[in-house]
């Protein structure tokens, strides 16, 4: 597939469109799981999937957020390419944070064939992920 990168020239301050040919691949080609961001229009591809989902809620204004994303995306290109690994933005999809009943932020939720099987609340390391996701 093609892409098309974007360059800013600092001395003039133009953006060149440069053709680039990067190959893309999909989660099926590769061995770790691909990140999707979830909402309240698509999150029913956790809730009606077969097989494992780790799902982190998040908030672009929460700190502890922002300061841990890095691992959880660490922790999630680790996982198989079966595994489905997203986020949810509390902000834009209020309803799941209500149903899913999050009370602090960050919160990771592993389902397995759609039902919740372990809840992470805060900021935790890389090993508590792979920890909890090797017992559920």
């Amino acid at each position: 597939k093609l892409m098309s990168t974007y360059l800013l020239d600092g001395s003039m301050g133009v953006i060149h469109h440069k053709p680039a040919i990067v190959p893309v691949r999909s989660c099926k080609e590769c061995s770790m799981a691909e990140m999707k961001d979830y909402s309240e229009n698509n999150f029913h591809e956790v809730e009606w999937e077969e097989g494992i989902s780790v799902v982190r809620f998040h908030a672009p204004w929460c700190p502890p957020c922002r300061s841990s994303s890095d691992v959880f995306e660490k922790f999630a290109e680790g996982l198989d390419a079966s595994v489905h690994a997203g986020r949810v933005n509390t902000d834009t999809a209020p309803a799941l944070a209500v149903r899913y009943e999050i009370w602090g932020l960050p919160t990771v939720i592993m389902f397995r064939d759609g039902q919740e099987v372990k809840r992470i609340n805060g900021v935790k390391s890389l090993s508590v992920y792979r920890n909890a996701f090797e017992k559920i």
